[in-house]
């Protein structure tokens, strides 16, 4: 399922750009204002806006993993430390190194989560760009727009 969706996330980057290199070719002004003008509209607005979305999630995925990984093995190494020979100190300084281990973990399970939490409106709102394809669909589409102005 991951590999689906990677996949697919990769090809809509690709068609994008190829669909801006195209713009960009065939510009007959200023290659910023055929980007503006020709290229750039909602709907392409909302696949560049999916792809940083799914790449953040994607990092903030990566980050807690690695994370947690690096929080089992401090408290791997805390556990196999011989607690009866350790000073005050030593003890303090192991414990201190598991609770940043730990907090670090719950820090990128935040971020994990608030980027997750945007992910669902990207999708619902892509969704809403295939409506826009169907005639019959864009109906829904042509009514939430006009109910926004």
């Amino acid at each position: 399922v991951d590999v689906v969706w990677l996949s697919s996330l990769l090809f809509l980057f690709i068609s994008e750009v190829r669909e801006l290199t195209s713009v960009i070719r065939s510009a007959k002004y200023g290659i910023y204002q055929a980007v503006f003008r020709d290229y750039l509209n909602f709907w392409n607005a909302v696949d560049w806006v999916s792809i940083i979305c799914a790449y953040a999630v994607i990092g903030t995925y990566v980050r807690l993993i690695t994370e947690t990984g690096a929080t089992t093995d401090t408290m791997s190494s805390y556990i196999a430390q011989d607690q009866q020979n350790l000073t005050t100190l030593q003890s303090e300084a192991l414990s201190e190194k598991v609770f940043d281990a730990v907090e670090s973990v719950v820090l990128a399970e935040a971020d994990f989560r608030f980027t997750l939490m945007f992910y669902p409106i990207v999708v619902v709102v892509r969704l809403l760009k295939s409506f826009d394809a169907q005639p019959r669909l864009a109906i829904v589409t042509k009514t939430i727009y006009n109910a926004w102005k």
